[in-house]
């Protein structure tokens, strides 16, 4: 799916009569994807372990630069360090300053990453991105200049949940070779690279590349049923851009001007009464699976499995309602 299915409140049923989605009798599995397949992969110099293919047939421009990709249904990750900066390294506002000289070696700094795991709150992982890396001449040290408004948002947390020293780097192209399961994607070239696992046959073997976001968004629907359907790659790119992913808790966000927001729901119902989702399986996402807010109420959701989901399996609730009244909100 390159958009999701829109469903407003013309495609309603009633309390007589239930819309159920289903897969029809006999007929194949029923899915929802917004992933496509990546072919023609072969050995970059005949003998590397590195497989390449091209992304020109069937992945839109501008979408090649997924952070997730699966091969026979297991999720593969971008090339990633696993652990700090290295020498001595110092924070300052803008980033780091190190006399680690290796990143000054590091091709396309600015789609690298910075991950934080636990750093200042046990229960947050956020992801800031890399602008430029250079030698400061006066300093005689390695710069490392993060991207914004991302870093700031990093810093503004609550004083416990500051961003200090990353946990891991990820997406360098010079470490891809040194772990099985790990890609990289030249967005120049439009090619993918990846290094097998044991028993993967990249010539027979299946990937996906999640390209789309939404699957579902419904605005108004009520008596609307989903049984035993499959929703799977769904990816989220917005992680690369500025505003990184600096979260509170809970997939929270923070965003300027002291704004927070849910991490997106790849299925999103709004306003939604008497729907009922069962039965279905959620499975290799890139943000949280399912959302309903905006005043949605008596909804079902039972015997479902979530399985592979980077941020929330559901969500309820919003952080914010500007219907609520400050008394309303004060009890």
């Amino acid at each position: 799916m390159s958009a999701p299915l829109q469903l407003n409140a013309t495609h309603s049923g009633s309390p007589q009569f239930q819309i159920t989605y289903k897969q029809w009798q006999g007929a194949a599995a029923a899915t929802l994807t917004a992933g496509v397949r990546i072919t023609g992969w072969y050995r970059v110099n005949g003998t590397s372990q590195i497989w390449q293919a091209d992304l020109s047939d069937g992945v839109p421009a501008g979408y090649e630069d997924v952070r997730q990709i699966y091969v026979n249904g297991v999720r593969a990750q971008r090339t990633e360090t696993g652990k700090s900066l290295a020498g001595q390294v110092n924070q300052t506002t803008r980033g780091y300053l190190t006399n680690w000289t290796e990143p000054l070696t590091w091709q396309a700094p600015e789609r690298i990453e910075c991950i934080y795991t636990s750093s200042g709150s046990a229960w947050t992982q956020a992801r800031c991105g890399i602008q430029e890396i250079f030698f400061n001449e006066t300093k005689q040290l390695t710069e490392i200049i993060m991207k914004e408004p991302c870093y700031s948002l990093g810093l503004s947390r609550f004083s416990w949940q500051t961003i200090r020293f990353p946990t891991s780097i990820s997406n360098i192209r010079e470490l891809l070779g040194e772990q099985p399961g790990q890609f990289y994607v030249d967005v120049t070239q439009r090619v993918i690279q990846y290094v097998p696992r044991t028993g993967e046959d990249m010539q027979n073997a299946i990937v996906i590349a999640p390209i789309g976001f939404g699957l579902i968004d419904s605005f108004e629907t009520e008596y609307i049923s989903f049984d035993g359907i499959t929703f799977e790659y769904a990816g989220w790119l917005v992680p690369n851009g500025p505003l990184g992913y600096i979260d509170a808790q809970a997939g929270v966000r923070l965003l300027p001007e002291q704004n927070e927001q849910f991490t997106p729901a790849h299925l999103s119902f709004r306003n939604a009464h008497q729907m009922v989702i069962a039965n279905c399986l959620f499975q290799h996402m890139g943000a949280t699976a399912v959302a309903f807010f905006d005043s949605s109420r008596y909804c079902t959701i039972e015997n479902n499995v979530f399985t592979d989901i980077s941020a929330t399996a559901l969500q309820l609730g919003q952080t914010s309602d500007p219907y609520v009244t400050a008394d309303q909100w004060n009890g």
